[in-house]
């Protein structure tokens, strides 16, 4: 069984991207951009039908089945040792300290991501670090977003606990934000290097 699980794994070239991007946790579309540069035709459909084949097989799991967007899938404990030794590549365990339907919440919407992460990226550099206008700025080149946008994701960030007001400015009296315990470790997560 063991040696045919291997073959299997090694055959089509999207299902061998897809096994060794798959070193954390990730959604759908985080698989399908990884995958790209190995298998640069592969879409979004040929991502489930391979994760269903891998389920069957009790290779990979969802880690949130009740989300209808969003879904995060894993490599199983058996999953994870076939693609070391199909590929050579290691996979880290899903952490049970995270909840997944936020990392799903997060990841779904670009601009939340984008935002979430700019404000794990920062340190507190000055009083004007970690306003949203900052955040904005610091976007520009990247991710340009209105400070609307900014604002609502801000909002959404702050309302699940990813981030939190670390204090005022002096001059003009702005929010300054950091992320949360819970966000610098949603946060590791996703900014893990990939595998490939």
């Amino acid at each position: 069984m063991t040696q045919d699980t291997i073959e299997w794994l090694r055959r089509g070239r999207q299902k061998r991207a897809v096994v060794r991007v798959l070193n954390r946790p990730m959604t759908a579309t985080e698989i399908r951009e990884a995958c790209v540069s190995m298998a640069p035709r592969i879409q979004l459909r040929d991502i489930w039908l391979i994760i269903r084949k891998l389920a069957e097989r009790d290779l990979a799991a969802c880690l949130t089945p009740s989300q209808l967007t969003g879904k995060v899938f894993t490599l199983t404990e058996q999953g994870r040792a076939m693609a070391g030794r199909a590929f050579g590549v290691s996979a880290e365990a899903a952490r049970k300290d995270l909840d997944w339907r936020i990392y799903a919440y997060v990841v779904r919407a670009k601009g939340r991501k984008a935002v979430f992460l700019e404000v794990c990226e920062r340190g507190l550099i000055d009083e004007y670090g970690k306003t949203v206008s900052a955040i904005k700025k610091a976007l520009r080149e990247r991710y340009p977003m209105t400070l609307d946008a900014v604002r609502r994701a801000v909002k959404e960030l702050l309302a699940v606990g990813l981030i939190q007001e670390a204090g005022r400015t002096k001059a003009r009296n702005l929010r300054l934000l950091e992320p949360t315990d819970v966000g610098h470790r949603l946060c590791a997560v996703m900014t893990a290097p990939e595998s490939g």
